[in-house]
C-alpha cells in the first residue's frame, strides 16, 4: 500500500492536480465539440433527406404533367385523324391552337413504313427510328424512344408516339421534344451546383440528366438501383451512390405512372453538409486554440506551483535542519560533539523507565581524567581541547553498539552501558575505556599522557533513581582516584561507597 499511497500523494499535489484538471477540462471541451458537430451534421443530413423528398415530389408532378399533356395531344391527333376528315389535318389543328408549341415540339404523322405523312414544321427529320416502327408493329402501347441527335443538329431529342387506331396499317402519331425540356426546372438555389435532375427509362438509358448548366443523355444506368429496394411504388430519399456511378448523393426517385420512366432527384452530400462541416471545422479550430491556451496556462501554473512547493519544501527542510542543529547544540557538547549533560539526563531517565518496565539492568560509568590539569597547564587550553576531542573519539570507539557516551563538562565523561548477561560485560567495557584513555596522545607534535578514574553504579542493584545512582557512581569515581587513579571502582548501596573492584594499572 505504501507505493500506492505515495503515488496518490504525488497526484494530489497542486502542481500535479492542475495539469490533470486541465486535461479533464480539455477532454470535456472536445467531447462537447464533437457531440455538437455530430448533432449538427446529423440535423443537416436529415434536412437534406427532407429537401430531396420535397424536390422529387415536385419534379414527379411536373414531369407527369408534361408527359400527360403530350399523351393527351397524341390522343387528340389520333382521334382527329380517325374521325375529323380534313379538319383533322395538322394545319387545321395548329390553326385551332390544339397542337403543342412548334418552338419546342415537332408533331408528325407517319405510316408503318416510317414515311412522313404530315408534320407541324417543314424542316426536321424526314424519318423515324426502326425501333419506333418495330414497337408499334408489336403493340399499341405508348412508346418513349431513347434520346438521339436530330438530323438538323442541336441538342438531343426524344420521341413519344402512339398508334392512331388498332388497325395493322394504322398511322403513327409522333411528338418529338428536346430532352432539356424534361430538366428545365433545375434551380441552383434549390439543387446547388452539383445536384442532379434526371429521367431514366426502364431500359436503363438516361433520357435526360442535368447537373448545374450541364445537360446530358444516353448514359447507362442500372434501373434496379434507381428506386430504393427496387420497389417501383416506393422511392424514399437516401444517401447512396447514384445509379450512373460516382460519389454518394442524397437520392430520391419516383416511377412515373403510365410511362416506362422514372424521375431521379439527387443533392450533393458535400454541398448539403458544407455549412455543418464548416461550423465543425470552426469549432475544432476554436477548441484547438482553447486547448493550447488551457494546457499552456496549466503548464505555467503547474511550474509556478511546483516552484512554490519546492521553495516551501526547502524552507521546511531548512527549518527542520535549523531545529535539528538547535537541538543538537542544546543536547551536544560543542567541543567534542558528544551528548552533553542535558542529553545524558534525558537518556538516563529513559533507561530508568525501561529498566522498571522491562527489568533490564544497566550500568552508569562516571569517568574523570587523571593528569588533565597538568596537560592544560603545560600545553595550554588549545592542547587541552585537542586532548578532550581525542578522548571523546577513543571513548566512542571503545564502547559497544547501543552504549551511550556523554561529556558532562570539563574532563568529566559518563557512559551508560547495558549489563546484558552479567556484570562481567560491564567489566569488559570499563577496562577498554581505561586502556583507551591511557594510551599516549600526540597533540600537535607534543606527547601527553592522561589516565581515567571510573566509578560504576548498577541499576537497579545499586539504585533505581537518577540521583541515587549518579551520586553513587560519583563517590565510586572519587574512591578510584583515592586508590591511585587509572582504575575502576563499583558502588554498593547497602554498605555505602565500597570498592567492588580493583584499580587497573596502580
Amino acid at each position: 500500500m505504501t507505493p500506492l499511497r505515495n503515488m496518490l500523494r504525488r497526484l494530489m499535489a497542486p502542481h500535479a492536480l492542475m495539469p490533470l484538471a486541465a486535461l479533464l477540462a480539455v477532454a470535456v471541451m472536445w467531447g462537447v465539440t464533437f457531440n455538437a458537430s455530430r448533432a449538427e451534421e446529423r440535423r443537416a443530413h436529415e434536412t437534406a433527406l427532407q429537401a430531396t423528398e420535397r424536390l422529387v415530389d415536385t419534379y414527379e408532378a411536373q414531369t407527369l404533367r408534361v408527359l400527360n399533356e403530350i399523351n393527351q395531344n397524341l390522343k387528340l391527333i389520333a382521334y382527329a385523324r380517325r374521325f375529323a376528315g380534313k379538319s383533322g389535318e395538322l394545319s387545321e389543328l395548329h390553326a385551332q391552337n390544339l397542337l403543342l408549341p412548334k418552338l419546342l415540339f415537332t408533331t408528325r404523322v407517319v405510316d408503318r413504313r416510317g414515311r412522313i405523312l404530315a408534320s407541324s414544321r417543314a424542316e426536321g427529320a424526314d424519318s423515324v427510328s426502326a425501333e419506333l416502327l418495330a414497337h408499334h408493329a408489336a403493340t399499341s402501347e405508348l412508346f418513349v424512344s431513347q434520346p438521339y441527335q436530330a438530323a438538323g443538329g442541336g441538342e438531343p431529342v426524344m420521341d413519344i408516339s402512339r398508334n392512331v387506331d388498332d388497325r395493322e396499317d394504322s398511322e403513327i402519331v409522333v411528338i418529338t421534344m428536346p430532352i432539356s425540356y424534361l430538366v428545365s426546372d433545375y434551380d441552383v438555389q434549390r439543387f446547388g451546383n452539383s445536384g442532379v435532375l434526371a429521367v431514366i427509362g426502364r431500359d436503363g438509358v438516361v433520357r435526360a440528366k442535368r447537373t448545374g448548366e450541364r445537360i446530358s443523355a444516353g448514359d447507362k444506368a442500372d434501373f434496379s438501383r434507381v428506386l430504393l429496394s427496387g420497389d417501383e411504388e416506393a422511392g424514399e430519399a437516401s444517401l447512396r451512390p447514384p445509379p450512373w456511378g460516382g460519389e454518394q448523393l442524397y437520392i430520391g426517385a419516383r416511377p412515373l405512372y403510365g410511362f416506362p420512366l422514372a424521375v431521379v432527384v439527387a443533392l450533393s452530400e458535400s454541398e448539403r453538409l458544407a455549412n455543418a462541416r464548416a461550423a465543425a471545422h470552426e469549432r475544432i479550430v476554436r477548441s484547438g486554440g482553447a486547448t493550447v491556451a488551457v494546457l499552456g496556462l496549466a503548464l505555467v501554473l503547474s511550474v509556478l506551483t511546483r516552484k512554490v512547493q519546492v521553495l516551501r519544501d526547502r524552507e521546511q527542510a531548512e527549518r527542520a535542519e535549523t531545529a535539528r542543529r538547535i537541538e543538537h547544540m542544546a543536547y551536544h557538547d560543542s567541543l567534542t560533539s558528544l551528548p552533553n549533560r542535558a542529553h545524558f539526563g534525558r537518556r538516563l531517565s529513559e533507561m530508568l523507565v525501561h529498566s522498571r518496565e522491562q527489568g533490564e539492568p544497566f550500568a552508569l560509568m562516571l569517568l574523570d581524567l587523571d593528569g588533565f590539569k597538568k596537560v592544560n597547564d603545560v600545553q595550554g587550553h588549545q592542547g587541552g581541547d585537542l586532548l578532550l576531542v581525542e578522548v571523546a573519539r577513543r571513548l566512542s570507539h571503545a564502547v559497544r553498539q547501543g552504549d551511550f557516551v556523554a561529556r558532562l563538562g570539563g574532563d568529566e565523561f559518563v557512559v551508560l552501558a547495558k549489563v546484558g548477561q552479567g556484570v562481567h560485560e560491564v567489566d569488559g567495557v570499563a577496562r577498554r575505556l581505561v586502556e583507551a584513555v591511557g594510551k599516549p596522545y600526540d597533540l600537535d607534535g607534543k606527547t601527553a599522557t592522561v589516565t581515567a578514574s571510573i566509578g560504576v553504579a548498577l541499576c537497579p542493584k545499586d539504585g533505581q533513581t537518577a540521583d541515587v545512582i549518579t551520586h553513587l557512581a560519583d563517590e565510586a569515581m572519587y574512591l578510584a582516584k583515592q586508590r591511585g587513579k587509572n582504575g575502576v571502582v563499583y558502588a554498593a548501596v547497602e554498605r555505602g561507597p565500597v570498592a567492588q573492584g580493583m584499580a587497573i594499572g596502580g
